[in-house]
């Protein structure tokens, strides 16, 4: 219903003598695909509205009612709709999709006119991009393309991807999907970088997910996964193919790692001993092995191939200790008292029978202590460095040893050395007397 109000132009009683004509300086946005309603916004100045007199108030009351918009080129022209006056500076008005289906696919011009019949024209201000043709962009961010993690049946891929719609488009849905052991296996629902559950409509968006590698024995050395992204189209209630971008990556898979053995399976407490490891998995790096949770040296030891590690023990008190090898697929040890490493304590005097001989040497001697074998050395003198060994040394048991003493004089400190484990100091235990 019209009101029987007289319309009324600004005219002269309310501008003066300035008639403004309006400009048109830019739409937005400027671009959009033919798949839904475009509202857009025209800016420009001097769109002045014409006004309608209240006769029950008085008051003058602005109207759009006058204004028209349409876009087009080169005689080429449709009609924008619900148009809505905002400011002098701002209209919005409506690009209806059955309008643009028949506009050219190109920049267009945007053409405005006031309720006093003066227009506005803004060259090329819209990019009419007809259809969205083209499938969102999507890219694996995580794990590496290049350099990927290295990965073994039992771990988890932890993964990312992002996935981009052409401009002026949005996303519908996300969704990945992986291939493992020759069977396709559905991903769970994709959520965003910060967990909450992605919405649809966004011109971009990144997913976030994870994997949980079956066990060993795995019936495959290769995972494939795939990412994929469908636009937010209006092609499915056409009864066309949806728009899908997808991106895949595949992570081949390494055998767990083992430890077999370690070479020699025991050292003394003060390290140094050079053992050598054997096993499978040990070129991935870093790899390195650890004795009762203390690294060899250098660095957890180096790795000689495959299947081959060496180092230096650690110090550490006697007994059996764990050999653990941590590599990025898992970390197998030995424990228990075989196939570990036993740490043993130096040989030990205990006594030497007699205390005493002839300093001429020759006394018949039994060395009894701890920790003696085939390697264990005598020694006689105030130092390791100036000692002699004992002459004719015989290994009876690993806690007795009998000899002849060597020559010298006064008392004297009696030494028991091995090479590999070490060496204690019995002082002043043994005196040579003048004959």
């Amino acid at each position: 219903m019209r009101f029987p109000w007289v319309s009324i132009f600004l005219g002269a009683s309310l501008l003066g003598c300035h008639d403004p004509r309006p400009t048109l300086t830019s739409v937005s946005p400027d671009e959009a695909y033919a798949e839904g309603d475009v509202r857009l916004s025209l800016v420009g100045d001097d769109f002045v509205p014409a006004t309608v007199l209240d006769p029950a108030s008085g008051r003058r009351i602005a109207v759009t009612d006058g204004f028209s918009a349409r876009i087009g080129k080169n005689g080429r022209w449709a009609d924008l709709t619900d148009l809505n006056w905002l400011s002098t500076t701002q209209l919005q008005a409506t690009l209806p999709q059955a309008t643009a289906q028949t506009l050219p696919t190109q920049k267009l011009d945007v053409e405005l006119t006031d309720p006093r019949g003066q227009r506005a024209v803004c060259a090329d201000a819209f990019d009419e991009l007809g259809n969205d043709l083209g499938p969102p962009t999507v890219t694996i961010t995580s794990p590496s393309r290049n350099t990927p993690p290295p990965y073994a049946p039992g771990l988890t891929i932890h993964g990312s991807f992002h996935a981009k719609a052409n401009p002026s488009g949005t996303l519908a849905q996300l969704s990945w999907n992986y291939v493992e052991e020759g069977v396709q296996k559905p991903g769970a629902p994709c959520t965003a970088v910060d967990g909450a559950q992605l919405v649809s409509g966004t011109q971009e968006a990144d997913c976030v997910f994870q994997i949980l590698i079956a066990g060993w024995p795995h019936k495959s050395n290769q995972i494939v996964i795939v990412a994929s992204a469908t636009d937010a189209t209006d092609a499915m209630e056409k009864g066309l193919v949806p728009l899908i971008g997808s991106d895949s990556i595949m992570l081949p898979l390494f055998p767990a790692p083992t430890v077999e053995l370690i070479t020699p399976a025991s050292g003394g407490i003060d390290g140094g001993t050079n053992v050598l490891i054997k096993g499978s998995g040990f070129q991935l790096s870093p790899t390195k092995a650890y004795l009762n949770g203390k690294p060899l040296f250098p660095d957890g030891g180096i790795v000689v191939d495959d299947e081959t590690l060496t180092g230096y023990t650690p110090p550490n008190d006697a007994g059996w200790v764990a050999l653990t090898v941590v590599t990025p697929i898992g970390s197998p040890s030995l424990s228990g008292a075989s196939g570990s490493f036993q740490y043993l304590p130096p040989p030990t005097i205990i006594t030497i029978a007699p205390t005493s001989g002839t300093s001429e040497g020759g006394t018949e001697v039994s060395i009894y202590g701890q920790f003696f074998d085939a390697s264990t050395i005598i020694y006689f003198g105030a130092s390791l460095e100036s000692a002699v060994p004992l002459e004719q040394p015989v290994l009876q048991l690993n806690t007795l040893i009998t000899g002849r003493t060597p020559p010298g004089t006064g008392k004297t400190t009696v030494w028991s050395y091995n090479p590999d484990l070490g060496v204690t100091a019995s002082p002043t235990s043994f005196t040579w007397t003048v004959p």
